[in-house]
């Protein structure tokens, strides 16, 4: 690699570095849930290779990294807002009460639900991590929609 590219794959493994470290990650499980080795990740966080594919993908479908601030530095780390999103589930979260009555309860009113929401308000992460274990629910149980 020539000393450009050497400079940039560093730079993006800094990046890779930084968004691990924000999620609490050691390198050998942010391999493991980007379905890669601890040796590659290590490579790709060291600037010694750069991401392949399949992990760019990864990082963007399942973490909703943008790839224009991960290798242009252009953008938020995030596709979107974590505060519209968020307010955009609450909107979900009182369709579904309207439209399921029957139920009692009115979930947005419940203690930890509201724990949740704002927990998740004040950090992005958080949410992204519950978005994340919820499509993957939804896709194992064979709603529509995933």
């Amino acid at each position: 690699m020539n000393s450009s590219k050497k400079e940039f794959a560093r730079k993006v493994g800094r990046k890779l570095e930084d968004f691990r470290k924000q999620l609490g990650h050691s390198r050998s499980e942010m391999a493991s849930r980007l379905g890669i080795t601890p040796s590659a990740y290590h490579k790709n966080e060291s600037g010694v290779n750069l991401p392949g594919h399949q992990t760019l993908m990864r990082l963007s479908l399942d973490y909703d990294i943008s790839m224009d601030w991960l290798y242009c530095d252009r953008g938020p780390q995030n596709y979107g807002s974590g505060e519209q999103k968020i307010k955009k589930m609450k909107e979900q979260i009182a369709d579904l009460e309207a439209n399921a009555p029957q139920s009692g309860s009115n979930l947005l009113k419940r203690p930890e639900v509201e724990e949740l929401l704002a927990a998740m308000e004040k950090n992005p992460i958080l949410y992204y991590e519950m978005m994340l274990k919820f499509q993957r629910y939804r896709a194992g149980s064979g709603q529509p929609g995933n």
